[in-house]
């Protein structure tokens, strides 16, 4: 869909639903020539067949799944695809810079469903989407799966996304504004699904972590919703809503209510 937003740019959007969830793309352009929207829709095209890749390969619903073969120990490790060592390996070290409060074998099954979102729209954003720059008219572009999302701007544009981070007891509502031009940004908690991640502190309702790469937020995201008291690193942004309905950011080792 091409949706003129200004005088200066439209807005191509596209959605798939894939993995119990939206991603959704918005592609922003100076102009609509057939050239430039050709490869636009090449470019979804070869996305769309990587998310299905990653679900095919990482669903626990799916019985032939890799990840359902490896948990039936129908695989050793070195029989693994590339793809699913970095997971295993990624998890591994995300468990252990958080402390535990992230583990993708929090069950008797190697569960990385936590992780691979992000990993898998961070990749597929710098894969099939970041090579749109190459086109002159391409300003600026992001990637969407769940509320989580990747993006980037042209160096030198004056394009910014407003990204609205809703109240999780009340979707009508929003509790932070945020411009963003580059970069990831992820939330975590019960808007979505709900009370759905094991461990999860009864205190926190909602945490959302800025940064550069997805798959490091997102893994910071789904750590503060059962550990609040992380130390999260300085070169990320943080702040979340308690069940009391206050919202702090994260500031070093020192949590500053601002709401």
């Amino acid at each position: 869909m091409i949706k003129q937003i200004s005088e200066k740019y439209q807005m191509i959007t596209e959605v798939e639903f894939l993995m119990g969830t939206a991603f959704s793309s918005q592609i922003i352009v100076e102009s609509n020539q057939a050239e430039l929207l050709n490869e636009i829709e090449k470019r979804q095209t070869e996305l769309r067949k990587w998310l299905i890749y990653i679900d095919q390969t990482f669903s626990p619903f799916i019985e032939d799944s890799e990840l359902m073969s490896y948990n039936r120990g129908e695989r050793e490790f070195f029989e693994l695809s590339d793809d699913m060592k970095f997971v295993l390996a990624s998890c591994a070290q995300a468990k252990t810079v958080t402390k535990s409060a992230f583990d993708a074998n929090y069950s008797v099954m190697f569960e990385p469903s936590g992780f691979v979102k992000g990993w898998a729209i961070e990749e597929g954003f710098k894969r099939y989407l970041s090579p749109l720059f190459s086109l002159t008219d391409v300003v600026a572009m992001n990637l969407n799966g769940g509320g989580d999302m990747q993006m980037s701007t042209r160096e030198y544009s004056d394009w910014q996304f407003n990204i609205a981070v809703q109240n999780p007891l009340d979707k009508t509502k929003m509790i932070a504004k945020i411009p963003m031009a580059s970069g990831a940004i992820a939330t975590s908690g019960i808007s979505e699904r709900g009370h759905h991640i094991v461990g999860a502190s009864s205190e926190i309702l909602q945490t959302t972590v800025i940064g550069q790469h997805l798959q490091e937020v997102d893994v910071w995201a789904t750590a503060l919703m059962v550990n609040p008291a992380l130390e999260v690193p300085r070169h990320l942004k943080t702040f979340y809503m308690t069940a009391t309905e206050e919202i702090y950011e994260k500031k070093g080792d020192t949590d500053v209510k601002i709401s």
